[in-house]
């Protein structure tokens, strides 16, 4: 299965207002490799640094929501294909 790696900048002001002292204090992130995921670390990444790696963990198998589409997929293809070949008298 797929990982990003990347790492968040946060600044953090140890000083006033008027007198900053800036820290920069970087953290690591690691979170599932999805379209949506991989957005989000473009955004936060700390100098656009992402890394995809394998984990070695096997990508898990369908949900069951995809099996059922998959399913009702079959089902409307041959539906379609029983009226395209059903002639009417």
């Amino acid at each position: 299965m797929k990982i990003i790696k990347y790492q968040l900048a946060t600044e953090i002001n140890h000083g006033t207002p008027e007198e900053p002292d800036i820290e920069t204090v970087l953290s690591a992130v690691t979170m599932p490799y999805t379209e949506a995921n991989y957005a989000i670390a473009q955004a936060e990444a700390y100098q656009g640094e992402i890394t995809v790696e394998d984990d070695g963990q096997p990508e898990p198998g369908p949900g069951a929501e995809d099996i059922t589409l998959d399913m009702l997929a079959d089902h409307e293809e041959r539906l379609c294909m029983l009226e395209l070949t059903t002639t009417t008298v």
